[in-house]
């Protein structure tokens, strides 16, 4: 009986494996088994060697993608401090019309009078906008537009702004479409009208602009239509605008030539001396 009860209470002891037997892991995690034979996941400290061949790799990957987000930050951050330096600005077709827009404000448009002997000045109120180069984009898409009646646009019909570029020196390009030249008359009177409509209008209502340069299809041209030189920006010119109490005197080019020989005339004497 206390033989039967000894061998009972007697623990067995484990079978130990030799440590010279014992085979290396190779695996990141290892298995082993206590004396209740329940099942334990150990991590080990130290990687496997496949995963140490690869870790090199996976570093340069990483420092290939900071480096590369690194450079693209800083040159996006010098063109906006290349174009904040030279003043420069641009509005294409696809720019957002939305920026700045404030309330109505009245503008100053030029558009061919009926006889077709000057400009005509005419106003009308538009959401204006506060940033220069949304202003002037705003005057020039109103003045390419259809003209109220009976006065007649500048413009042949389908002329359309590509791009507009604002410079810190006050000089405006204008780039338009092909239609301003493929459907222009040709006339050296309607060239002059076409050019001075949106040079005046530019200079006029948006105070920042001294002058502009007009561009054709994204190229600087020599002229419109043959006759006013556009190798340069123009400054506004009011000669071609017409005083509507002399409008309708008007009959003819002579005429019109006259009346300002006559107002150069005018401007040109001296008071006389009552003394």
């Amino acid at each position: 009986m206390l033989s039967s009860i000894y061998c009972c209470s007697t623990r067995r002891k484990r079978r130990e494996i030799p440590r010279s037997n014992r085979q290396p892991s190779n695996n990141k995690y290892a298995l082993r088994r206590d004396h209740h034979q329940s099942t334990i996941v150990t991590i080990l400290n130290s990687p496997s060697p496949q995963f140490k061949r690869r870790n090199p790799y996976f570093v340069a990957l990483g420092v290939v993608f900071v480096v590369g987000i690194t450079i693209t930050v800083a040159a996006l951050t010098i063109i906006q401090q290349w174009q904040n330096r030279d003043g420069l600005g641009s509005s294409s077709n696809t720019a957002s019309n939305t920026l700045g827009v404030n309330d109505p404000l009245e503008i100053t448009l030029f558009y061919v009078a009926e006889n077709g002997l000057g400009l005509v000045e005419h106003s009308r109120d538009i959401a204006y906008g506060s940033e220069p180069l949304v202003r002037a984009r705003t005057v020039i898409e109103y003045q390419l537009g259809n003209a109220p009646e009976p006065l007649v646009s500048a413009f042949p019909e389908g002329t359309t702004l590509r791009s507009l570029y604002l410079t810190g020196n006050g000089n405006a390009f204008v780039d338009l479409s092909p239609e301003v030249t493929n459907g222009h008359s040709g006339g050296s009177l309607d060239e002059l009208f076409t050019v001075y409509s949106l040079v005046n209008a530019l200079a006029i209502n948006v105070p920042e602009i001294n002058a502009v340069q007009i561009m054709i299809n994204g190229s600087e041209v020599d002229t419109l239509a043959g006759h006013i030189d556009l190798r340069q920006p123009l400054e506004p010119n009011m000669q071609w605008v017409l005083d509507p109490s002399t409008i309708d005197n008007l009959e003819n080019l002579q005429d019109l030539e006259e009346s300002m020989e006559l107002d150069t005339t005018q401007d040109s004497e001296t008071p006389p001396n009552n003394s």
